[in-house]
């Protein structure tokens, strides 16, 4: 394009000082141009400054919002995610969680991955919150708003990189920060993915416009550059939503102003651009299948789901998000929607039409705005990878407000250019209008985002709030006996998981949870009859069949529950619980070889486990076989050093070998544990005869008598006895 030529500074006029008798006037000059720009540089200054202060109190109105969520507790998945990670414990195992899933931790023994997710950064985040702050909820509460306010500060440098008035630009960046619909991902600490790769999503494209639309792109500064792709590295491994971000960047470069290349040329620069960005996500992927084992996988509650009755479902989805992002309440943790299974329901023609058209308007509407439709192409591509309903467990449910968390920075956006192309309206009172109605919805949204934290709370708070909104979800039910269950209220959690089953009786996990309930009650036949409800329903669990025979050992039913446990090792073949109650079984039933065998599987699992490896060593001195049964107490008593039965069969073992004093050593320190053991003293007292000790041997047969008079093995006490 031609340049347009400057207009020639005209000179400056000055006109001379009129005098008169009494005074001189002078006629004041223009300024200097050395103080215009003064005057400039000044008011640039105090503009920043203003621009400062104000985006300071955005972030300060946002942590207003959220600030009733630091005091909440560890509740839903936290109970396991953090509370019984042993992951955690250590920041040595960091390494490792880029070669497991998020719930590998559920069965670390297992050759499988556990779960359907690999975001190794969010479970390192995890390790450097449990190294700073342990069970201090306070702490892993404060990261999560400090991502979410580092996210809320990146829309507002984001959306001023695009040119927008920094009024809109605040206004953007201020609809984020107290939307209601990010309570669970701020309010919820395992919510921690959705901020932790919103913030890398944006730096990554911060950092892209600065390098490509700055002044680093002409000084080759690629550190910049560098560091987008290490930010988009981290948001992949985050969560997997993240993996659309390369799309938006290329539709980004593709729809620019006509006059700033052809097509062929858009398309050229937009792959160029973009292919390391492409070629990250392989690499995750790749990572993904080398971990997991697959690239997508349905959850295995959806399995029975079909692709139809996913098509028919998603225009309903679709809508209620809509809802979720324009009208923000109600929320709630689960939600009482169901697959839809026919074309003729209203739910879905009457949801895809209003769903057609509100794209229809959406697009018509950014047609002439490029950040508008950047915004709006953000917002749809996001939401795609939450559209895959076969992930979801639909006894919980298909629809999570943390799914908007990503979604919603293009959402908000739009908002703030809507609320600023409306006020245009009002002409000479535009700037009013847009800041009355940009604080009236600030106002409201941060008012519904306060209340909606306080259901977080707890676990009570969170499914009494969702049971007001899904009073018939049998999940809600069942999660409400497990909280009762958990607070020892066994009546309620009797009633909460009758009342799942009477919503869904093919709900198996009531049944086994019923089933626990009963076990701790002692009621055992009522435990059982539940077992094996759930059992009939499908079940797939390897820890109803473990529970199931624990009852049938209670009653010292043997061969039915070495049934159950082979059936549950089969379901988990790492599972150390069920191997090692399995040889307990064999062994209770005179099967030693087997049992010693199956105690041997357990401790190739699990070589820290104290009962088994003490097992096998019993049942090793049984067959004479010491020495390998010395070798094993002594492993086991480095890490039980104070187990009764290790030290019981440590002195046995001892005197098998005519170790004496080593007999004595260990007896008497079990004795110390259990003044009034039944076997201890009739063997401390062979120990004292083995050493001739007659008085000490004669002392402790006579004990034994006194503690264990009808013990059999007290009739070995009273041979020795009388011989001395």
């Amino acid at each position: 394009m031609a340049r347009q030529k400057k207009a020639k500074r005209q000179p400056t006029l000055h006109a001379p000082p009129v005098t008169t008798d009494n005074a001189v006037e002078t006629v004041t000059a223009s300024p200097s141009l050395r103080q215009q720009r003064r005057d400039k540089a000044m008011a640039a200054t105090a503009s920043k400054k203003r621009e400062r202060a104000m985006l300071i109190g955005v972030l300060a109105i946002t942590t207003l919002a959220f600030l009733n969520s630091l005091n909440g507790e560890f509740v839903y998945d936290d109970q396991f995610q953090i509370l019984k990670n042993p992951s955690l414990n250590s920041l040595a195992n960091i390494p490792l969680m880029f070669v497991q899933s998020v719930w590998q931790f559920m069965n670390a023994a297992s050759p499988d991955a556990v779960g359907l997710y690999y975001r190794p950064l969010f479970n390192t985040v995890l390790i450097i919150n449990h190294q700073l702050f342990g069970a201090n909820v306070f702490g892993w509460h404060l990261v999560s708003l400090l991502l979410h306010l580092a996210a809320t500060f990146f829309i507002y440098k984001i959306v001023t990189q695009w040119k927008l008035p920094v009024p809109l630009a605040l206004t953007a960046a201020l609809l984020f920060g107290v939307h209601p619909v990010h309570s669970e991902s701020v309010a919820w600490i395992s919510g921690l993915p959705d901020p932790l790769a919103a913030v890398f999503l944006l730096l990554s494209l911060f950092a892209y416009e600065k390098y490509y639309r700055g002044k680093f792109w002409q000084d080759r500064q690629t550190y910049i550059l560098v560091l987008s792709l290490v930010a988009a590295l981290f948001a992949y491994f985050s969560k997997e939503v993240a993996i659309v971000f390369p799309a938006f960047l290329a539709l980004r470069e593709y729809w620019k102003p006509a006059h700033e290349g052809s097509v062929f040329e858009r398309l050229r620069v937009a792959a160029q651009r973009t292919a390391p960005y492409f070629a990250l996500v392989v690499i995750n992927l790749a990572l993904r299948y080398a971990v997991l084992g697959f690239l997508s996988k349905a959850e295995p509650k959806a399995a029975a789901i079909t692709t139809s009755e996913v098509i028919l479902t998603l225009p309903s989805v679709l809508l209620l998000y809509a809802r979720f992002l324009f009208v923000p309440y109600p929320l709630a943790i689960v939600y009482d929607h169901n697959y839809v299974n026919q074309a003729s329901s209203p739910l879905f023609w009457f949801s895809a039409l209003l769903v057609i058209a509100l794209l229809v308007a959406a697009f018509w509407w950014t047609r002439a705005s490029q950040v508008g439709r950047w915004s709006l192409i953000w917002l749809l591509l996001f939401l795609l990878p939450v559209l895959n309903l076969k992930a979801f467990n639909p006894q919980e449910s298909i629809l999570h407000d943390r799914y908007l968390y990503i979604p919603s920075i293009g959402f908000c956006i739009l908002l703030a250019l809507a609320l600023y192309h409306l006020s245009q309206f009002f002409k000479a009172q535009q700037e009013r209008v847009f800041q009355g109605v940009t604080a009236s919805l600030c106002l409201l949204f941060l008012a519904l985002t306060f209340s909606q934290n306080r259901t977080w709370k707890n676990d009570l708070t969170m499914t009494t709030h969702a049971l007001q909104y899904a009073p018939n979800r049998p999940f809600l039910h069942n999660y409400l006996g497990a909280y009762y269950f958990n607070k020892t209220n066994y009546t309620q959690a009797e009633s909460a998981y009758l009342k799942a089953i009477d919503l869904n009786p093919a709900f198996y996990d009531a049944y086994a949870n019923l089933g626990d309930l009963y076990r701790t009650q002692g009621k055992l036949a009522e435990a059982e009859q539940s077992y094996l409800k759930a059992l009939e329903l499908g079940a797939p669990y390897s820890d109803t069949f473990y529970n199931l025979a624990v009852v049938y050992t209670s009653q010292n039913r043997f061969p039915e529950a070495e049934q159950q446990l082979q059936a549950a090792v089969e379901k988990n073949p790492t599972s150390a619980a069920a191997l090692y109650n399995l040889a307990w079984v064999y062994d209770q039933q005179g099967k030693s070889a087997i049992a010693e065998q199956t105690y041997a599987q357990t401790l190739a699992i699990k070589p820290d486990y104290p009962e088994p490896r003490i097992n096998l060593a019993i049942l090793q001195a049984k067959r004479n076989a010491v020495n390998e049964a010395l070798n094993n107490l002594l492993t086991a008593q480095t890490y039980a050093p104070d187990h009764p039965v290790m030290l019981y069969a440590l002195g046995d073992v001892y005197l098998r070998m005519s170790k004496y004093q080593d007999a004595i050593n260990a007896l008497t320190k079990l004795i110390q544990r259990e003044p009034r053991h039944r076997l201890a003293y009739t063997m401390l007292g062979i120990g004292f005869e083995g050493l001739g000790n007659k008085e000490q041997a004669r002392a402790n047969f006579q004990k034994a008598i006194e503690v264990a008079p009808q013990e059999p093995y007290t009739n070995t006490a009273r041979e020795h006895l009388a011989k001395l």
